[in-house]
């Protein structure tokens, strides 16, 4: 857990446990129009959320409507636990074209770092925009994590896997992660995690991330292309939706021990019933370069055929 640009930081290399109060859904979507003005809105799938919960409904539209994402507190659920009575009226209207997502924010075990007023500094506003360009086991489900990671520092990321292997038994699921500073969960050289079923809302640079070029199976579910990809649903992002950056060796401290490993080439496992809207660019993006193969050799190999299946954006 990290915290502003000057806080000091506090690692967690031990075992690291928390489970909260389970919920039937963490996300759903609407099931009809949320006009502005509107005190209610009605969803697709029935929800157990408490009464004073937040929630997120997001904007639906193109890349100039990033910002008519509203957070809501919820004051009545009708006993079909498909209507949400919400705290104030809608600033915007949200569509069903796509589905607006609704989000579930709060949980009742809360990790979280400060932020005070020392710290909490005001960045103007950049008009030219960015240039894309080129432990140990851990658990945690129903979860809420806030203010965490570091911003504009390398490797201070609010849930971080550094070189830990195999990490089967880990998994961040049903969780919410919201108003971060430096990404949301980043996976380095760490090889079959779990992330599902999880809300990430306001974050500072990728929410999920892949660094090694040479992570395998790991589930993002409800990068390097050997991972599975799917149920996802992506709104609102500044840049991308899902961005594949395949390169010629792995990177930084994973190139010492996979030096072999050549990540344009290596096949691709799943992409599968995800959707992505109101991005700021693309909805999905390969770059630069991906030619995969059946053995994900350097040299001439067959070739293997990648295949994106239900994406709708």
């Amino acid at each position: 857990m990290y915290d502003q640009l000057r806080s000091i930081e506090l690692s967690i290399y031990a075992i690291v446990d928390m489970h909260g109060a389970n919920v039937i859904r963490t996300w759903t979507r609407l099931a009809s129009v949320a006009i502005i003005g509107s005190t209610q809105i009605i969803i697709l799938h029935p929800v157990d959320w408490p009464i004073d919960s937040t929630i997120v409904i997001t904007t639906i539209g193109n890349y100039l409507t990033q910002g008519k994402t509203e957070i809501c507190t919820i004051t009545a659920i009708s006993s079909n636990g498909l209507t949400l009575t919400l705290d104030s009226a809608l600033v915007n209207t949200h569509l069903v074209e796509l589905r607006a997502e609704v989000d579930f924010l709060s949980h009742n075990v809360i990790f979280q770092g400060s932020v005070t007023p020392s710290s909490n500094l005001t960045i103007e506003l950049c008009l030219t925009g960015f240039n894309p360009g080129i432990g140990s086991d851990q658990y945690g489900a129903t979860i809420m994590v806030s203010n965490g990671g570091q911003a504009f520092h390398l490797g201070q990321y609010p849930i971080h896997f550094h070189m830990n292997g195999n990490m089967s038994l880990s998994y961040i699921k049903s969780s919410a992660i919201h108003q971060t500073f430096n990404r949301a969960v980043n996976i380095h050289t760490s090889h079959y995690f779990t992330v599902e079923n999880n809300i990430i809302d306001d974050i500072m640079d990728g929410v999920f991330f892949l660094e090694g070029d040479a992570e395998v199976g790991n589930v993002l579910r409800d990068y390097y292309p050997n991972n599975i990809v799917e149920n996802n649903a992506v709104a609102s992002d500044t840049h991308f939706g899902y961005w594949y950056c395949m390169v010629r060796t792995s990177d930084g401290q994973s190139f010492a021990i996979y030096r072999n490993i050549c990540p344009y080439r290596q096949i691709f496992d799943r992409f599968v019933n995800n959707s992505v809207h109101s991005v700021g660019r693309f909805g999905v993006r390969i770059f630069l370069e991906y030619s995969p193969t059946v053995a994900g050799s350097r040299s001439a190999d067959t070739p293997y055929q990648a295949v994106f299946d239900e994406l709708i954006a």
